[in-house]
């Protein structure tokens, strides 16, 4: 460092006029070669440690093995280092060589220098940041601090300028930045005239701002980047919200039906003290009421099974339109199904394929006819299960198709007498059957008497010659009714009837087992003999070998006859009636319901 003799500016060394004035420097003299020295080559600071004087002995080594190091890590100062002056506060910057003498004030003239010696310029010391360091008189170094116990001393590795971390410690790093000199121009006021003069000095360039230098946006860029993924990270694993609409369950009833995808089994979804398990992520949760057409808000309470986590979620149910059916239609005379719905005004819909009409409040009803899912006698309690398709279009909406599933339970109905179809030549019949526990029987919407076990047997008159068809409709709560229809057909003699048939008659015993189930509705007109026979409530069951159409006998025939006419093993016995199916496992014989039989030869 060289300092003007004109205003004592510091200057590089190999500069040749002040940066600060502008005077004219004289050729420096050469810098004293350093001694050599074993210790570290740079101080905490980046520059050379201060080595012994020439003439003085060097300073005693501590009793710890090493050389004794200052708190900064740099070595003591030697004895015959120049001392400070009395009251000057010591100072942690030394040199191993004294510096010039302090410039003379500014606009003094500048005292007479010899001639100088040739030497290389040496290159301007740098300091910690990069900035200058101004050149001091060389004093002892100050007592090394004392260290409390348990503190550690951070001391920068040899060769390497320090560098402060996060948490204030002092690491190693590289090689300090070269500072940029730029010229900049200055006024200064001339002492001995008051004029103002403009003046050309070196200074430092300066960094740029920290938002345009490449390692800020290298970590704003990092930033942004992390935060980018965690939020996709958080976006793609955040589970799906819960999906919520109502619908009707089995057996008609208004639910919830909720998917919760987060949900494991045994979860517990509650809505208004109603709850519902999960299983398979589902869950329907019974409605106290239908929901109303347009938007609803619910809370549903969702309880995890063990330490799964537990909340209360709302959501909102959009109804775009309610359908439902309704069952008391069923008991009409011609029963059916009444399909209720409920939309926004002006839409327009149809119900199993036909338009209903949908009123300014939104509101529509249509009947479906199920009177053939509900007829024909049956042992069972057999469902009513019937799909009605519907279609609905709302203002603004695209039209919405779906099935409405309707599911009931049958009323059971069984007739002992008469069959489907009955000949007599007799005033009166016996009609008696049974039907289930409680239930009412009505014979052309006239009520009979039935038992509490839901038997019935009720003489009936025939009025006239001729065939009458009569319904038989049993009925139990809560269930859909069950209509059997028999045709009576009363004759003037059994006799004839029974020649009439033989005459037109031409399917035989052969016949219809090699047609087997295909002959099921198929008329018959055989003669045979009873082989056993029983009597059921007001029917009889007997076995009869057929001759009619058999090549090969024996050729058994189940007979069913209503009425509990009396059969004896051995009798001489017409049928007349039809194949009803095939009975029996091995072998299977024909089954067949009487419309009437006659005893004794043709």
């Amino acid at each position: 460092m060289r300092y003007c003799p004109q205003c004592g500016g510091g200057n590089p060394d190999a500069a040749s006029f002040c940066g600060t004035c502008g005077v004219a420097f004289p050729p420096a003299a050469p810098s004293p070669a350093r001694p050599a020295s074993g210790l570290g080559k740079h101080t905490m600071l980046g520059m050379a440690p201060l080595a012994p004087a020439p003439t003085a002995p060097p300073a005693p080594q501590a009793a710890s093995g090493g050389g004794a190091r200052t708190m900064l890590g740099m070595p003591p100062m030697s004895s015959a280092d120049p001392q400070p002056p009395a009251g000057a506060a010591p100072t942690q910057l030394s040199f191993s060589a004294p510096v010039a003498p302090p410039a003379a004030p500014v606009g003094t003239p500048a005292a007479a220098a010899g001639p100088p010696a040739p030497a290389a310029p040496a290159p301007p010391r740098q300091g910690l940041k990069g900035t200058m360091i101004m050149g001091m008189p060389a004093v002892a170094p100050p007592a090394p601090a004392k260290r409390k116990a348990n503190q550690t001393m951070l001391m920068a590795a040899p060769g390497k300028a320090p560098s402060k971390t996060l948490i204030g410690g002092i690491l190693p790093r590289g090689r300090p930045r070269e500072p940029e000199y730029v010229e900049e121009e200055y006024e200064e006021i001339v002492a001995e005239t008051g004029q103002v003069e403009r003046r050309v000095r070196l200074v430092e360039r300066p960094l740029p701002p920290i938002y345009r230098r490449p390692a800020f946006l290298a970590i704003v860029g990092a930033a942004v980047l992390g935060a980018v993924g965690l939020v996709a990270v958080l976006v793609v694993r955040a589970p799906p919200p819960l999906v919520a609409e109502p619908r009707l369950d089995a057996d008609g009833k208004d639910v919830l039906h909720v998917t919760c995808e987060s949900c494991p089994d045994d979860t517990t979804i509650t809505l208004a003290g109603a709850k519902g398990g999960v299983r398979a992520h589902a869950a329907d949760v019974p409605l106290a009421a239908p929901l109303a057409v347009g938007d609803t808000e619910l809370d549903l309470a969702i309880d995890r099974p063990g330490t799964g986590r537990d909340e209360t979620v709302k959501v909102k149910v959009k109804v775009a339109f309610r359908i439902w059916p309704e069952l008391a239609a069923l008991q009409d005379p011609i029963p059916s199904v009444r399909v209720m719905l409920e939309t926004a005004p002006g839409s327009s819909a149809t119900v199993d394929g036909k338009p209903v009409t949908v009123g300014a409040d939104g509101r529509g009803v249509a009947k479906v006819d199920v009177t053939e899912l509900i007829s024909g006698a049956s042992h069972d309690t057999k469902p009513l299960a019937r799909e009605i398709a519907y279609t609905i279009a709302s203002p603004g909406r695209e039209p919405a198709q779906g099935k409405l599933a309707v599911k009931v339970g049958i009323s059971p109905l069984w007739l002992e007498s008469p069959g489907a179809r009955m000949v007599t030549d007799g005033a009166t019949f016996m009609l008696a059957g049974r039907t289930a526990k409680g239930g009412g029987v009505t014979v052309s919407g006239r009520a009979i008497s039935v038992s509490p076990e839901g038997q019935f047997a009720q003489l009936m008159n025939i009025s006239a010659i001729g065939a009458t068809d009569v319904k038989v409709r049993a009925s139990v709560a809560n269930l859909a009714p069950r209509i059997a229809s028999i045709t009576v057909q009363r004759v003037a003699s059994l006799a004839a009837e029974a020649r009439d048939r033989e005459a037109k008659a031409k399917t035989g015993y052969d016949e219809v087992m090699q047609k087997g189930d295909a002959a099921v509705d198929t008329q018959i007109a055989w003669r045979g003999d009873v082989l056993s026979a029983t009597a059921q409530g007001h029917q009889v069951l007997a076995v009869i070998g057929v001759s009619t159409g058999c090549a090969k006998k024996p050729c058994r025939a189940r007979v069913t006859v209503p009425g509990g006419s009396p059969l004896a093993t051995g009798d001489s016995l017409g049928v007349f009636g039809r194949v009803v199916g095939m009975a029996g496992a091995d072998p299977r014989v024909p089954d067949v319901e009487a419309d009437f039989v006659s005893k004794g030869a043709p």
